[in-house]
């Protein structure tokens, strides 16, 4: 059966051709209730829109409270106001769960853990789970599973047609049977506030019978003023034996403020009714799938530190399956106007590319575009192509580098302003066409943003072979040349360590640098504190971008999954992993 999509507008089905792609990832073994869990948070000018559909309905029967058909391939759309023009995807995950056949989550065969998923712009393809969960959910009949796969490498746009088939769900017309998915996408965007957002997830019973209440509670904010924050949870199931005593309350803390969540479709005593009210319009009779989202402004002080949120079962039953919450912060911003970037800082041998002897000199701008000062560290380990290296700006910041690592600790960036880190190394001999790699590492207080900057790769030549007749200086700090190799140069700088490199460098001789030529080769020494002013062209790359915590993905060549569990021979389960 096809299932038509949601946001504003039912669409006409539309069918499904086989993708070219298989995604490959390492489920975790199925285990009875998981902990509904902090999984991963995001900083920045970030926010969150999560939706989902419905994977079974209520078939042609007499009643119209259990679902006995299966409804797939399952479809929601995406698109304004839910996201920002100008978004870029951070993350994206996929949940399906629902009730399958009862072991009491002893046979991982029972658990079907992939899915067929189209994303907006691209093709059908399998994906397996990254995690799986299982619940007895109290019950003889029947267990409830969920499971997760990190899908952010799949995902070529945010806006369109997300679509989830293949689901093999046990939906047997009884009044907990449920079949679901949802996907939860994070993103950037310029324009946004300074924003923490927190996943949470796992695979948690709520009844009276087995565990009633349950309190999640995001820490270590320092709220905006005037706070703004939202809120947004999947539950599988829901209105069975009635909504007394259920409801859900955000609290803010140490301030106190309560607010109980309701709206339109979703009373205060009865949240857990089958509705999805992310998409326009609502849905309502959303049999055995509840995904709802609310502002939780009301229940913020300006000088909170925390939000707790705590659910009631009442005499219903529930599965808790996640829970996003996204609050305005006082924190700095990094990763909107940070980069790594190089330039040939000393072409000794004036090729005017980097090559062995060169120096090449390496910036880390970092831009605070928050609304909060920073107190930086950054931690760069110098690549192994690098003869030697050499700090020379701290960007303000104390340098407690050891070995071939540099770390800088204490870096100010005030709101708006930004600082650099400069070093610069020697080129080694290495094979013509030799990339090197260099990352650097970053993390501020307060709120502890980490990020990543990466340089774009150097290409290093091959090393100039010819008459020399002089060198360029070194700069910075302790620069040493302590190699001999064709292709190195000299020039006399002061202040540092020496050596003596040999080579076969064609340029000027550098102001301070006393260069003894004889054959074609060119013998000097290196200095650590020498003014530049080297040879050859400079030649600068294009900035690197800086990027936040995610999970990877392998892809492998075309393969299509055969659908069904009978047919695949069982979904595979591995360690358990968050």
């Amino acid at each position: 059966m096809l299932v038509p999509m949601q946001r504003g507008r039912r669409l006409s089905p539309i069918l499904l051709v086989a993708g070219a792609t298989v995604v490959v990832a390492v489920p975790v073994r199925a285990r009875a209730d998981e902990p509904v869990l902090l999984r991963q948070t995001w900083s920045g000018h970030v926010g969150f829109f999560a939706t989902g559909a419905p994977m079974a309905v209520d078939g042609p029967d007499a009643d119209t409270t259990s679902v006995d058909t299966l409804a797939q391939p399952a479809m929601v759309e995406v698109g304004p106001p839910d996201i920002p023009a100008s978004a870029e995807l951070l993350a994206a995950y996929l949940y399906w769960g629902g009730s399958i056949p009862n072991s009491e989550c002893t046979n991982p065969a029972e658990i079907d853990d992939a899915v067929d998923f189209t994303p907006p712009g691209g093709m059908v393809m399998p994906v397996l789970a990254d995690a799986c969960f299982c619940s007895v959910a109290g019950s003889m009949a029947y267990d409830v599973q969920l499971c997760r796969a990190e899908v952010t490498a799949l995902v070529p746009m945010l806006e369109g047609t997300y679509v989830v088939d293949s689901f093999a769900a046990l939906i047997d017309n009884q009044t907990t049977n449920n079949a679901s998915f949802s996907i939860v996408v994070v993103y950037s965007a310029p324009l946004l506030s300074p924003r923490r957002v927190a996943l949470y997830d796992g695979l948690l019973t709520m009844s009276s019978d087995t565990n009633q209440e349950q309190t999640i509670t995001l820490g270590g904010l320092d709220i905006d003023d005037p706070p703004s924050g939202d809120l947004t949870w999947y539950v599988l199931e829901g209105d069975v034996g009635g909504s007394v005593g259920e409801g859900v309350e955000v609290t803010g803390s140490p301030g106190g403020g309560v607010l109980v969540l309701s709206d339109a479709v979703n009373p205060a005593g009865n949240p857990m009714n089958h509705t999805i009210n992310t998409t326009i319009p609502v849905q309502v009779d959303t049999l055995g799938v509840d995904i709802d989202r609310f502002s939780i402004d009301a229940a913020l002080l300006s000088t909170d530190d925390a939000v707790e949120v705590r659910y009631t079962a009442g005499i219903d039953k529930w599965w808790l399956a996640y829970d996003v919450v996204g609050v305005n912060v006082f924190e700095p911003v990094l990763y909107a106007g940070s980069e790594k970037r190089w330039e040939l800082h000393d072409d000794a041998d004036g090729d005017g590319a980097p090559s062995p002897g060169d120096v090449v000199r390496y910036t880390v701008h970092l831009e605070n575009t928050g609304n909060a000062e920073g107190l930086v560290g950054l931690v760069d380990s110098i690549p192994p192509e690098a003869e030697s290296w050499a700090l020379v700006d701290a960007g303000g910041g104390t340098d407690v580098s050891m070995g071939n690592t540099l770390e800088i600790v204490g870096v100010p960036i005030v709101v708006g302003g930004s600082a650099d880190v400069v070093l610069d190394v020697v080129l080694a001999m290495v094979p013509a066409g030799t990339e090197m790699s260099n990352v650097a590492s970053y993390s501020a207080e307060p709120g502890g943003l980490v990020g990543e900057l990466v340089a774009p790769p150097v290409v290093i030549g091959e090393a100039a072979v010819g008459d020399s007749s002089g060198g360029g200086e070194s700069t910075g700090g302790s620069v040493d040349g302590s190699g001999t190799g064709e292709g190195a140069t000299g020039g006399m700088g002061t202040g540092g360590d020496s050596g003596v490199v040999e080579g076969t460098s064609v340029g000027p001789s550098s102001e301070t640098g006393d260069v003894v030529s004889a054959d074609g080769t060119s013998v000097g020494f290196t200095g650590g504190a020498g003014e530049a002013s080297g040879c050859g062209c400079r030649a600068e790359s294009s900035p690197g971008r800086a990027s936040g915590w995610w999970w990877g993905w392998l892809v492998l060549p075309w393969a299509r999954r055969r659908r069904g569990r009978q047919r695949r021979g069982g979904p595979r389960c591995g360690p358990s992993r968050g």
